[in-house]
């Protein structure tokens, strides 16, 4: 029996440990583990829609800041913009790779975040995965 794990680096729950210290202040260790940033007058910092309709960005009150979620909004995009969220996705992902040895990883991103968000205007891409 053979097991397929599928990785999807993307982002995390919203529940997960990160998101739940990120969320919580600017001044979290967890803070920049995650994409946030300012909207303008009530408004999200662009017009990115998620794969699932809607815009890309949910508002955490706790933050004053809107988070970027490609996906659903339980599922918020990770800042690999952040060394220590490389750090510990290679982590993770070589731990797995020693115990299950997985055989695809979807790629979900082809749009780079980058920090200047309001001179962008782009629709996520279409996902499509790539095997290991």
């Amino acid at each position: 029996m053979h097991l397929i794990l599928e990785l999807v680096p993307n982002h995390s729950s919203d529940q997960h440990e990160w998101f739940m210290e990120s969320r919580l202040s600017k001044d979290s260790p967890f803070s920049d583990y995650y994409i946030w940033a300012d909207g303008d007058n009530g408004e999200p910092p662009n017009n990115w829609i998620s794969m699932y309709g809607g815009s890309a960005w949910t508002y955490m009150s706790a933050r004053n800041q809107w988070y970027l979620h490609t996906f659903s909004e339980n599922e918020p995009d990770l800042n690999y913009r952040n060394p220590m969220v490389e750090k510990e996705m290679t982590v993770s992902m070589n731990t797995v790779s020693i115990s299950v040895r997985p055989t695809l990883i979807s790629v979900k991103i082809l749009c780079y975040k980058i920090p200047w968000w309001k001179r962008l205007s782009c629709r996520l891409p279409i996902s499509y995965s790539a095997s290991k």
